[in-house]
C-alpha cells in the first residue's frame, strides 16, 4: 500500500486488532511480508495461542494489539525516537518524536531539524478501556511521520 493517508484513515477507523491491517502497515514502512504464508489468526485464537500449539509458521507481529510490537516498529522504522503512550477509559494515547538527548542526536538533528520536529507526534483515539487503541494511536504517529519524511 502507497498512499499512507489512506492507511492512517484505515488504522483511525479500526476497532481492534487487525491482522490485515498489520501486514498492510508493515509493507507500508518497509517489512517484506509473505501473504501467501502468515497465519491467518481469528479473534478468539491469538498469535499466542497459535505460537503455544507450535503451529505459527511465519508470524506477523502484533501492532494493532500489541503496545512491544507497536514500539518495536517505532524503534526498527524511526531509530533514536522516543514513544510515550498510555490508556485510560476515555482514549488510547500517544506520542513519539525524535529524542535529541540521545546518542542518535546528530543525526536526528540532520534528518528531523528540531525546529520543525521538536513536538514530534500525537494522537488520540476514543473509545479507550482497552490497549488496542494506544497500539493504533502509535502506529498512526509513525505513519504520520513516515509521511512528513517523504514530504518536501
Amino acid at each position: 500500500m502507497s498512499d499512507i493517508s489512506e492507511l492512517i484513515e484505515r488504522v483511525l477507523a479500526a476497532t481492534g486488532w487487525d491482522q490485515e491491517l498489520d501486514a498492510d502497515i508493515a509493507e507500508a514502512v518497509g517489512i517484506r511480508v509473505n501473504r501467501e504464508n502468515f497465519t491467518r489468526y481469528t479473534q478468539e485464537w491469538s498469535p499466542f495461542i497459535y505460537d503455544w500449539l507450535g503451529c505459527n509458521k511465519h508470524p506477523l507481529p502484533n501492532f494493532t494489539g500489541s503496545i512491544s510490537d507497536a514500539v518495536a516498529l517505532v524503534g526498527r522504522v524511526l531509530p533514536g525516537w522516543r514513544v510515550t503512550c498510555g490508556m485510560c477509559d476515555l482514549s488510547g494515547h500517544a506520542s513519539i518524536g525524535p529524542d535529541y538527548n540521545g546518542p542518535h542526536r546528530e543525526r536526528l538533528l540532520r534528518e528531523w531539524p528540531q525546529e520543525q520536529f521538536h513536538s514530534g507526534f500525537d494522537e488520540d483515539l476514543e473509545p479507550g478501556g482497552n490497549w488496542s487503541a494506544t497500539c493504533r494511536a502509535i502506529i498512526v504517529c509513525l505513519l504520520m511521520a513516515k509521511q512528513a519524511e517523504t514530504q518536501p
